[in-house]
């Protein structure tokens, strides 16, 4: 029998996955952490050992200061001994390191402050689900209040449908499902109003009046072939040289014109300045005397009633006393 001749083993192809260096940066060594594992368990084959995990991860580490200085003592005690120790204890190394020690009760304060906004619902989830893993809160132990946050931290039309939904969902894996269903459909319908509203044409009003076309300045009028006849003007009469403007009631302050004083007639100067005395006659102003104002009463008033009918008694006897003298003169005849 010939020798059977074993197969080459076919190894897996290595899956290489990006790992972002590590600056010691306390809100990166989650992630960082993350990264590690996920090449780890894609590449069994080559990281099998742990030794070749922790070579790895320290050539990561990369950076000035802290996490440098880390790095390279932790090398030089690895060439020390010759070895590296184990994966898990790496691990807890670095968390003493770099580990954030109130990572969770950050996680858990973001938690209370993360609203969902203009965000969509898978990107609400997925900030949501890493802030809640942060915690160190997983979907099946802490169901209930992570339905707590969702029915405060969702958007109010979001909740309100969720809540008319029967059954309503108890578990967070069954609202997550709803809402990123019914927020999908929401987005879908909200395009498609959108589109209605543009492809309708906007009606006129009843008592909108119809856009005019554009029309061009009206043409100048053109010129009459006959002059147009002229309104006659009065004769105006020749103006003296000497009289001034009559417009101007000071002549002192007459625009273009010489300033000449009151007092004297010359120029130059005004009349609170004139060197000469005041020969122009003066006119006497009438002495206004102020009239008491007399208060009367009512016995003044009965008074000059008295003597009104004192006066027309004694008008009655003069008006008859000449006819009495003359019946007594007829009768002495």
């Amino acid at each position: 029998m010939a020798d059977l001749v074993a197969p080459p083993e076919v190894q897996a192809p290595r899956l290489d996955l990006a790992v972002a260096p590590f600056d010691g940066q306390k809100r990166n060594f989650r992630t960082f952490l993350r990264s590690l594992r996920l090449l780890f368990m894609a590449n069994p084959t080559v990281y099998a050992t742990d030794l070749a995990k922790v070579l790895f991860a320290l050539s990561k580490i990369t950076g000035e200061g802290f996490a440098a200085e880390w790095a390279n003592m932790k090398a030089e005690e690895i060439l020390g001994n010759g070895e590296a120790g184990t994966w898990v204890q790496f691990v807890e190394e670095m968390k003493r390191a770099f580990d954030d020690p109130n990572d969770r009760a950050t996680a858990l304060a973001d938690i209370a402050r993360l609203k969902q906004g203009s965000m969509t619902a898978p990107e609400f989830f997925a900030k949501f689900e890493t802030l809640f893993r942060r915690a160190e809160m997983t979907e099946e132990a802490d169901s209930d209040i992570l339905v707590h946050w969702l029915e405060l931290n969702l958007s109010r039309r979001l909740v309100g449908k969720v809540y008319g939904v029967s059954p309503m969902p108890e578990t967070y894996a069954e609202w997550k499902t709803l809402v990123e269903r019914l927020d999908a459909q929401q987005r879908r319908f909200d395009g498609v109003i959108a589109q209605q509203t543009q492809a309708r044409p906007i009606p006129l009003a009843a008592n909108r009046p119809l856009p005019q076309p554009y029309r061009s300045a009206p043409a100048p009028c053109p010129i009459l072939a006959q002059p147009l006849a002229r309104t006659p003007v009065a004769p105006t009469m020749p103006r003296p040289a000497n009289t001034g403007d009559a417009m101007v009631v000071d002549r002192a302050r007459a625009p273009g014109g010489v300033r000449t004083c009151f007092r004297c007639g010359q120029a130059g100067h005004m009349v609170r300045e004139c060197p000469f005395p005041d020969m122009r006659p003066q006119i006497p102003r009438p002495q206004v005397r102020a009239v008491e104002s007399q208060v009367r009463g009512t016995e003044d008033y009965e008074n000059e009633i008295a003597l009104l009918r004192d006066r027309l008694e004694l008008y009655e006897k003069e008006r008859k006393a000449p006819a009495e003298e003359q019946d007594f003169g007829d009768e002495a005849q």
